[in-house]
């Protein structure tokens, strides 16, 4: 609050200074034709380089979200996807492949083992 009050009365000294008459002109006019040269260049040269960062920050944006999307997508081929398991149709299969530590299954366990294999194809 005290920020703005200040700011008022500075503004209001200032803009009652510069428009003191000298010679059928204020003093503004007086300031603005000795300061022109200096003030245009300092324009135009804030100008450039905000539009040269503008440019930059343009091509970034650009940059950054052409990168955001591939230009193609992956693919997983199955066949190269993983290691091939083994299928067997039946038990007897299975248990050829398991090898001399095999145990010796009963006719219903048997019977279920087939069930599940036909079941998992």
């Amino acid at each position: 609050m005290l920020f703005m009050i200040k700011f008022t009365v500075y503004f209001s000294i200032s803009f009652i200074i510069m428009c003191i008459p000298v010679n059928n002109k204020t003093l503004f006019n007086l300031i603005h034709k000795h300061a022109k040269p200096y003030t245009t260049q300092i324009f135009s040269k804030v100008e450039y380089e905000a539009g040269e960062q503008i440019k930059k920050g343009s091509k970034f944006t650009k940059k950054f979200f052409s990168n955001s999307n591939p230009p193609h997508q992956d693919q997983v081929i199955s066949k190269f996807s993983s290691t091939r398991k083994e299928t067997f149709k039946n038990v007897e299969e299975l248990i050829k492949n398991d090898g001399e530590d095999s145990e010796e299954y009963s006719r219903e366990e048997k019977e279920l083992l087939n069930k599940i294999l036909k079941e998992a194809q």
